[in-house]
């Protein structure tokens, strides 16, 4: 054994190994420190959100700003970096209506070392300001779909039928009604009640103090009706206004109440009232010429009322376009 040892030392020493594995394990030492030094960059596109914008006022541009953000420092400090742990916002606490305001835009860095450097070009951005502007509006539910055969679906009503709306003046100002999403009600045969979505518009524009609403869509038996067809006759709006109808059709459905009851067109009246004064104040403070607004259709029988009841007036609404007369 101790011969071994001694060949084993002389062998060593004969081809100078212990250096050689010296200056590799430096070598390495030393390419792990200049690598974990090297710099670099990364790039991202990071959302700008608005902080402490006043209740009463409301952002209608830019929507959903970007702004480009650069993460510099050690490539190995940078393998941990990600976009999440970069905010970009403006603080609007002090802000006021009007366009193309600037704002200086603030970087919160969470979670980041301190020898990173985060940085981005653009310092300020103009954003538009309006005020915020509260507005009761009908909603106005919109189905799909045949009944079954044998039966009359009714207009369609919503529960609650009136919401309240907020969001930017220019927007909130025209907006006379919200939509529910589509309800099916294809193939029914009874009376239903079904949960729909309101639809809010474009990219969310405004927003509603109830998100969705029961439709009721009423079924009636064909059984033992008359159906006719009558004008609907628009009253004078009067003064500076005047009132035109989108369409000006309905459809009477009447109960026989004896076995050969029939019913003629002239004994009812269908009219409209345009109601203008619920909307003299839009036409009088914005630039629109004319405002579309839904109002209920009025039926009045005249006679044979022992022989026919009126059971359904469809469409029930119509929507009525008030001008305002130059």
């Amino acid at each position: 054994m101790k011969d071994m040892l001694e060949k084993l030392l002389v062998f060593l020493r004969e081809r100078n190994i212990a250096a050689k594995l010296v200056c590799l394990v430096l070598a390495v030492v030393l390419w792990a420190y200049i690598s974990s030094t090297k710099m670099g960059e990364l790039k991202y596109r990071i959302r700008v959100d608005f902080k402490n914008v006043p209740h009463a006022l409301v952002v209608t541009s830019p929507q959903n700003p970007y702004i480009t953000v650069m993460v510099s420092g050690t490539k190995d400090l940078l393998k941990d970096v990600r976009p999440e742990k970069i905010k970009a916002f403006v603080n609007l606490d002090r802000s006021s209506v009007g366009e193309d305001q600037k704002f200086t835009v603030e970087l919160n860095r969470t979670e980041l070392p301190d020898n990173l450097n985060v940085s981005t070009a653009t310092h300020r951005i103009g954003v538009t300001i309006e005020k915020r502007l509260f507005r009761r509006v009908r909603v106005v539910p919109r189905v799909t779909g045949e009944v079954q055969d044998g039966f009359i679906a009714g207009s369609p009503h919503a529960v609650p039928d009136m919401v309240t709306v907020s969001g930017a003046d220019s927007v909130v100002s025209k907006l006379d009604f919200v939509p529910t999403k589509q309800v099916s009600i294809d193939r029914i045969n009874r009376t239903v009640n079904r949960e729909a979505a309101l639809d809010s518009g474009e990219n969310g524009s405004v927003v509603l103090d109830v998100p969705r609403v029961v439709v009721t869509v009423p079924l009636y038996a064909g059984k033992d009706v008359v159906k006719i067809e009558k004008k609907v006759r628009l009253r004078d709006a009067g003064g500076k206004y005047r009132a035109s109808l989108n369409e000006d059709g309905v459809v009477l459905y009447l109960r026989r109440l004896n076995a050969d009851a029939e019913a003629d067109p002239d004994d009812f009246e269908v009219t409209i009232d345009p109601e203008v004064h619920a909307v003299a104040d839009q036409l009088e403070r914005g630039d629109e010429q004319s405002v579309d607004k839904l109002c209920v259709v009025n039926v009045l029988q005249k006679a044979r009322h022992d022989r026919v009841r009126l059971m359904l007036v469809v469409p029930d609404m119509i929507w009525v376009k008030v001008t305002r007369k130059n």
